[in-house]
This record gives structure tokens, C-alpha cells and sequence, in this order.
């Protein structure tokens, strides 16, 4: 117990030159495939040994193309247009670096790249910029792309309504909707003439900001720019119209689809289908989807995915089972997470036996196993006691997936909670030896469960190894030690506890305090009581008990 105090006392939290060898040149290509870790090298040394005396652009690419870091491959990169003699870099070169780059979120040496293209004056195709422009926008960066965008003609590139639709896209990705407009408004100004994909992008933004007004008025005037409104247009403002409730006005524009000589595909018909779905009209939703299967337009994955959710969501389990079976036998695969749903619907009431059928099946029918599923059916299966169907469950688990943290305090909490505690720290070992770092919560169960058993005075055992993990007890651990010491009288040992408690500026709760002081009254030591009372109110204020 001593040694635990004084680890208390001082807990503190505390959070290459690489080279390849190789023979030849063709060997270097595939060692560096297998190597991922970023080198140190001088201005002057090659990145690589055996540097090629006759490198040409080709074999440029191919370097660039299969190394996977992409420290080296800019090392590599820079080496080549610096120190090698007679190479110059080509625009198919430079695109590979940037793109790269681009990609891996490398953005301040991306821009150096793009200086040197530009110094070294390249001609340069849209496509590369393109590339650059959507990783701003799904980095949230939309001053960065608009900076790319319109400094294209520095590299001897005119933007063109491709690049300009990136760029409008990339503003409605990062929320920048007014931006949209005003780039839609003057974009003839730059020299692109918008398209129908344009005036899409441009109802995607007036949607998600809300005005649907807006929205209307640009639909009606696509025709007049030249832009026939297609499938997208409509699903565009349906999606805005189910938002908002106004599943009439959805359904006109449904109607008016085909009206147009356009066929109504799974995105159009999903859309009203989820609004139905979201005002909890069940019926009106199953008859869009015996209707899109009768007019030949396949359901997918997500299709049965809106309806199944909004079955669970309303309780009716044995629908959300029907379907999800009608869904697995068209050889459509649901998502984890809408399977986790199903199982946690019917566990919820009380079908555990019905929801473990329900996965085996799943797993007939060549459903990858996951986490998250398991997870569920091994908490449901702990939370009605029924602990070993849950470690059999656990068994099957390790051979297709890897249990996490969440999986192992599951099943030690329930053998805790059912007394037992041999298994519990089975699981335990098992824990250790799979290297999965157990939390603070994972402790505070091993402590609550030996309390509850009656060995009160193991748990200091318990509280010493979390101290020497470096895992920082937090509230519960200590409530949990004074209800458990003081059950089992041993008020020296709380005593101590307590005075560690104050010195971490941690409150256990009023209810511990309450017990706590229960406990050493029954001493009818009242030198000792008033003692406690004294810590208590010097050391731990009610307010932070309350907390």
C-alpha cells in the first residue's frame, strides 16, 4: 500500500541516415519499394547508392512511380535536377512529383515544386492542377486552391470549365457557399463558359445553405445558359425538399423526371425513399421500392440501408430482419454498421439468442466478419449474464478479426460482474500477451469486480500495477476503492487512500464521503471523525463533489 502512495504522489503523464544498397540499378527500384523510412542526406550525396550515370525521364517515372515514401521520392526528385548532369525534368516528371504530394498532404514542398516548374518553365496541362486543387478543397483549404486556380496562366495553362467545376466543389467542400456564387457569376469574365455539371455544383450550394428559392430560380434558368437540367439537377433540389419535410414537392419533381425524357435512377429514387423514411412513413417507402425494382432500376446496399435503419428506429425488428435477408440473398452486402444495428435492435429486446442467429447467418452467406458486430453481440450477450456464450463468441472473433480495447473490457466487465474473477483475469493475460494497452477503465473494472467479490485488500495489488503502466487513476478508481475498503472495515487502508485522493485534488462523490464516513463512526472514534470531516472540507469542496 506504501509503495502505491508514493507512486501516487509522483505520477506524471509523459507522453536516419537511410541508404540503399544495391548492385545494380534495377535492384534499387526494388528495395525501395520495401522502404519507408524518411533518409538524411547531404546536398551533395545521392539519395540512393549507385546513382544511374544514364537516367532519362522514363526511368524517372518508374523511380517516382514505385517508391512509397515520399520524403525519398522528393529527395530523389530534387537530386536528379540539381546534381545530375545533362537531366531536365519533364512535365510528365514534374506532374508525378506534385501529384504525390498532393496526395500525402505534402503541401509546403508541393509549392516549391510548383516554383521550380515554374522557373523552369514548363508547359503544363490542366489535369496536374486539377490534382492540386481537389486536395486543397478535402484539406479545407479553399484560399489555397483558389490561389492554384487562378495562377494557372502563370505556367502557360487556361483554366477551363473542368478545372472550374474542381474548383466550385472544392468551395462547397470546405462551406465557402457565397463563394460559389460569385465564382459562378463572373466566371464568362475568366473565359469559361458554364455546363450543366457548373449549375449542379451551384444548386448543391444554394441547398446546403438553405435557399431554395435560390435554388429554383437557377434551376429555371439553366435552359436559358444553355444548361439542361438532367437527373442530378432534380435529385439536387428533391434532396433539399425531403430535408425540409416536403415530400409533395419532392414527388412533383420525381414525376417530372421521366416528363423530361429522363430516367429516374437509384439516386433519385433513394432520395425520396430516405424522406418518406425520415417522417416515418414506412408504407410509402416499401412502395418506391417494389416500384423502382418494377421499372427496372436496381436497389442497392444503400437503398435497403435507409429502410432498414428507419425499421429499427421504430422498433419493428422483424421488417429490419426481413429485408436485411432480402438484401444478403441479392447478393447486396450490408455495411457493419447497419448490421450492428439490426443486432443491437433485437438484443434490446431481448432476442440476444435471435440476434446471434441473425450474424451466423450473415456469416453463411460470406459477410466479412467485423469488429463492430462482434462488439455488440458480446456486450448484449454480458449484459444478460450470459458470460460464456460471450467468451465462445470472443473465440470465434479471434479468428477472423482483432479484438480491441473495447472488446476486452467488455468481457472483463461482465466476468467481473458475474464473480468471475479467475476468468476475468484470463482474459487479462490474453490482453497483455496480444499487446492491447489496457485504460484506466479497464483497471477501475478489475478493482470494482474484486471488490464486489470481497478481497478488498487485493485490489492495492491492482492499483500498484496501474500506477507503474503510467495509467493515471481518475475518479471512479478511487470511488470504487473507498466503497470497497470501507465495506470490508479496513479503515487504516482508507485512510491512506484518502489522504492520496486530496493530494491529487480528486473528489470521489458525495456518496463515497458519506460511506467513508459511516464507516469510521462505527469506530466511535470521534477524534478520528472530526480528523476526516477536517480533510474533507480542506481538501474537497461539495462542488466539486457534485462535478
Amino acid at each position: 500500500m506504501a509503495a502505491a502512495l508514493r507512486k501516487i504522489q509522483v505520477i506524471n503523464v509523459q507522453s536516419s541516415s537511410l541508404r540503399l544498397s544495391f548492385a545494380a540499378f534495377s535492384s534499387a527500384e526494388n528495395a525501395i519499394e520495401s522502404n519507408d523510412k524518411e533518409p538524411n542526406i547531404s546536398t551533395v550525396t545521392p539519395p540512393i547508392t549507385n546513382w544511374p550515370q544514364n537516367l532519362n525521364p522514363k526511368r524517372m517515372l518508374s523511380l517516382l512511380s514505385r517508391v512509397k515514401n515520399v520524403r525519398l521520392a522528393l529527395d530523389i526528385f530534387t537530386y536528379a535536377a540539381r546534381y545530375h548532369v545533362g537531366y531536365k525534368h519533364t512535365y510528365q516528371t514534374y506532374n508525378k512529383m506534385i501529384e504525390k504530394l498532393a496526395l500525402s498532404r505534402k503541401f509546403e514542398d508541393l509549392e516549391n515544386v510548383l516554383q521550380q516548374l515554374k522557373l523552369d518553365d514548363v508547359k503544363c496541362s490542366e489535369n496536374m492542377f486539377i490534382v492540386v486543387i481537389r486536395s486543397y478543397g478535402l484539406t479545407n483549404k479553399p484560399k489555397e486552391a483558389m490561389k492554384v486556380f487562378s495562377g494557372m496562366h502563370e505556367f502557360r495553362c487556361n483554366p477551363s470549365v473542368k478545372s472550374f467545376n474542381i474548383l466550385l466543389n472544392a468551395m462547397v467542400q470546405t462551406k465557402r457557399f457565397n463563394m460559389v456564387h460569385s465564382l459562378y457569376m463572373n466566371c464568362r469574365k475568366i473565359g469559361v463558359v458554364p455546363n450543366v455539371f457548373t449549375c449542379n455544383i451551384l444548386l448543391k450550394a444554394l441547398c446546403q445553405m438553405g435557399d431554395l428559392e435560390a435554388a429554383y430560380k437557377v434551376f429555371d434558368e439553366m435552359p436559358k445558359q444553355g444548361c439542361i437540367p438532367n437527373v442530378v439537377s432534380y435529385s439536387t433540389i428533391m434532396s433539399c425538399l425531403c430535408n425540409r419535410g416536403d415530400m409533395p414537392g419532392a414527388m412533383r419533381l420525381f414525376e417530372e423526371i421521366s416528363s423530361k425524357g429522363w430516367v429516374r435512377d437509384t439516386v433519385s429514387y433513394t432520395i425520396l425513399i430516405d424522406g418518406y423514411c425520415k417522417l416515418g412513413e414506412l408504407q410509402e417507402a416499401v412502395k418506391l421500392m417494389d416500384h423502382m425494382e418494377e421499372n427496372g432500376c436496381p436497389l442497392t446496399d444503400i437503398t435497403y440501408g435507409v429502410v432498414i435503419e428507419a425499421y429499427c428506429k421504430e422498433g419493428k425488428l422483424g421488417e429490419a430482419v426481413s429485408l436485411l435477408d432480402d438484401m444478403v440473398d441479392k447478393r447486396l452486402i450490408p455495411s457493419p454498421s447497419l448490421c450492428s444495428k439490426v443486432v443491437d435492435g433485437l438484443c434490446g429486446e431481448g432476442k440476444v439468442e435471435d440476434a446471434g442467429v441473425l450474424w451466423k447467418r450473415l456469416l453463411n452467406k460470406n459477410f466479412t466478419p467485423d469488429n463492430v458486430v462482434y462488439n455488440t453481440l458480446i456486450y448484449w450477450f454480458c449484459k444478460k449474464g450470459h458470460v460464456y456464450n460471450a467468451r465462445r463468441l470472443f473465440d470465434e472473433m479471434i479468428r477472423d478479426c482483432v479484438p480491441n480495447i473495447l472488446t476486452y473490457n467488455t468481457l472483463i466487465n461482465g466476468f467481473c460482474e458475474e464473480g468471475e474473477l479467475q476468468e476475468a483475469c484470463k482474459l487479462w493475460d490474453d490482453m497483455l500477451e496480444k499487446g492491447c494497452v489496457p485504460n484506466v477503465f479497464t483497471y477501475n473494472m478489475l478493482i470494482n469486480g474484486f471488490c464486489k467479490a470481497g478481497k478488498a485488500n487485493e485490489t492495492i495489488q491492482i492499483l500498484e500495477e496501474l500506477l507503474d503502466k503510467g495509467c493515471v487513476p481518475n475518479t471512479s478508481t478511487y470511488t470504487i476503492l473507498v466503497y470497497g475498503l470501507c465495506k470490508s472495515s479496513n479503515t487504516e487502508d482508507i485512510t491512506n487512500v484518502l489522504n492520496a485522493i486530496l493530494r491529487q485534488k480528486i473528489c470521489p462523490g458525495l456518496d463515497a464521503w458519506d460511506i467513508l464516513i459511516q464507516a469510521v463512526l462505527k469506530e466511535k472514534n470521534l477524534e478520528r471523525t472530526m480528523e476526516l470531516l477536517d480533510a474533507v472540507l480542506n481538501g474537497c469542496s461539495l462542488g466539486d463533489c457534485r462535478s
